[in-house]
């Protein structure tokens, strides 16, 4: 199983019957969270955390994913599990010294 897929295996005897699975979650939140960013309204820092993850988790706009982990961190900052995906955001946008810094809070926490 894999973000918005799976592959269900049927088995009898030496057959087998693979059925791929399929579903548009994943840009059916997308458009969702892209209305979200169009009314510019702030989101409370759980929903900021879990745009940022899904975005972060389906390879979409990093730098929005950093908008909104910086906006439940500024709500939360002592969550460590925040410092850790922001850590993880800036990793990917290439950022290493500042995901070092992040990490490190994540653990400091």
């Amino acid at each position: 199983m894999k973000g918005a897929s799976t592959t269900l295996n049927f088995l009898w005897d030496k057959t087998r019957v693979p059925v791929k699975l399929t579903t548009d979650d994943v840009e059916q939140v997308s458009k969702q969270l892209e209305a979200v960013v169009s009314a510019a309204t702030p989101l409370d820092a759980r929903t900021a955390y879990q745009a940022a993850a899904f975005y972060y988790e389906n390879n979409k706009d990093m730098n929005q994913a950093a908008k909104w982990i910086d906006q439940a961190l500024a709500k939360n900052p002592d969550a460590y599990f925040m410092h850790y995906k922001k850590a993880q955001i800036q990793a990917k946008l290439g950022n290493k010294k500042d995901a070092i810094v992040s990490a490190q809070k994540a653990i400091d926490t």
